[in-house]
């Protein structure tokens, strides 16, 4: 007798198996018998799944608690079962959160293999579209109509020790509401690489290789294979990094064979670029950085026209300027590199005309916000003073985040130097040294932060991460995304 209808399948699927094999093995050629013995496998395997998942249903009903005093958070997806039957015995394979737990016999069939594999990536993927994750990058880009978007690229965070591998996905954000408007899960592959391109597109290379996609709906538009037949000089592969320039959205690679292309991003076309001739490299008082020759003569600058020198190795500037027309320069896009390391907040920079830094304070650990309007004139804001102090970076810059309202600032900081017990705050403080309010989060930090009319946008870099929607005027959280 068998203890259980399960058990009872299980020996039919057995059963049925030994003389499938029997039949095969003797070369039997009553077709009709053969496709038969494979109908009742089949039925007999459907039976012990519905089964097994009937009889796991049950068993959590009966160890569910009879109260719940705090709802739960969400939980990642549940495991599935997948049981059945060979000739050489019983196997049972579960296939839980990214891991398999399997009782299986010594031989396994390609079929099975392939079941495996397919679970496994069911299950990953269902939880990289609902679990929590780990914030590597944000960036602000432009849908087709003109409004604007964030990118949130991240990692699914790991939380068994048999998950193995990552599940990297793109977040479209509208940074007004905080509202995920799509996720976009990659199968397979390292880590995607953004970077804004025309409106409505931007650059994102993967592990297929460099690709346009659209901001709207975040599909290809243009594959590495598109782009290939279109520029036979782009088939020999690419080699190095990639550049994505600011003020034009094009792409600016370097294939196998030596050549270096810049790619438009509207036309798709490619064609030979020259960096000594098409590329200014900025000085420090104009924002350093690297700006194209084309948007240099394309920016209406104060003053008039930048006067470049002429050199072997391409052209320069002095920042001779007047300060309205150094300001103008560092307001342009620059050229930047995909996959170069995100950071939301730095040691300081140009505010305006005055230079901004941070200074210890009686040599202790705490520090003030130094002001510099000219090489005598220095002030030591001592009324406010903090513990690691920041500025926030305007995105795609590394310039002080200035708010319209007097020109403030936001600081990140913390409350204590011991990571355990520490946590980050965020405040927004005058030149005059008036701390204004402050945020509290968990402790992480600051991958990205830029300004979207009446908030400030912040994206933390922690487990799990969050992007919040602050009102710059009052300090308070008008939204919060955990990604």
């Amino acid at each position: 007798m068998f203890r259980d209808e399960t058990e009872a399948a299980i020996a039919r699927a057995e059963a049925a198996e030994r003389k499938l094999a029997e039949l095969e093995q003797h070369g039997a050629q009553d077709d009709a018998e053969i496709a038969e013995l494979k109908r009742t496998i089949a039925e007999q395997r459907v039976q012990i799944e519905k089964l097994s998942r009937a009889a796991g249903v049950a068993r959590k009903k009966k160890e569910k608690p009879k109260k719940v005093k705090k709802a739960r958070r969400p939980s990642a997806p549940r495991s599935r079962i997948w049981a059945g039957a060979r000739a050489s015995g019983l196997f049972i394979i579960v296939v839980g959160l990214g891991g398999v737990v399997a009782l299986v016999s010594q031989h396994w069939s390609g079929a099975l293999l392939l079941e495996v594999r397919h679970q496994l990536r069911r299950v990953g993927r269902e939880w990289a579209e609902s679990g929590p994750g780990r914030l590597y990058a944000a960036h602000v880009v432009r849908s087709r109509a003109g409004k604007v978007r964030m990118l949130v690229v991240s990692d699914a965070l790991r939380t068994t020790d048999e998950y193995t591998g990552s599940r990297w996905r793109i977040d479209l954000v509208d940074p007004a509401t905080g509202k995920r408007l799509i996720r976009r899960v990659f199968e397979s592959g390292g880590r995607p690489e953004l970077l804004p391109a025309a409106p409505g597109r931007f650059w994102c290379d993967s592990s297929t290789g460099l690709e346009l996609r659209d901001v709207d709906t975040l599909n290809v538009i243009a594959s590495p294979k598109s782009l290939a037949q279109r520029n036979p000089a782009l088939a020999a592969g690419l080699s190095g990094s990639i550049g994505v320039d600011g003020w034009s959205g094009s792409a600016i690679v370097t294939t196998k064979n030596g050549s270096s292309l810049l790619v438009d991003s509207r036309s798709l076309s490619a064609r030979p670029f020259v960096r000594t001739r098409e590329v200014v490299p900025m000085d420090r008082a104009a924002g350093e950085g690297l700006v194209l020759r084309a948007a240099l003569r394309a920016a209406r600058l104060p003053d008039g026209p930048l006067t470049l020198h002429e050199g072997q190795n391409g052209a320069s500037h002095e920042s001779v300027g007047s300060p309205r027309q150094l300001a103008a320069l560092r307001k342009l896009p620059r050229i930047r590199t995909l996959g170069q390391s995100q950071r939301g907040s730095g040691g300081g920079g140009q505010v305006g005309d005055v230079e901004c830094s941070f200074e210890a304070v009686d040599g202790g650990r705490r520090e003030a916000v130094l002001v510099e309007r000219g090489p005598e004139d220095k002030e030591l804001l001592r009324q406010s003073t903090f513990l690691s102090p920041e500025f926030l970076w305007a995105y795609g810059t590394s310039e002080p985040l200035k708010l319209p309202e007097g020109g403030d600032l936001v600081i990140a900081h913390t409350d204590s130097l011991d990571r355990d017990k520490g946590r980050l705050l965020l405040s927004r403080l005058s030149i005059n040294g008036k701390r204004h309010w402050t945020v509290t989060e968990p402790w992480g930090s600051v991958t990205m932060a830029t300004l979207q009319r009446d908030l400030v946008v912040v994206a933390i870099e922690k487990k799990p991460s969050v992007v919040l929607g602050i009102a710059w005027r009052d300090g308070r959280v008008r939204w919060r995304l955990q990604i």
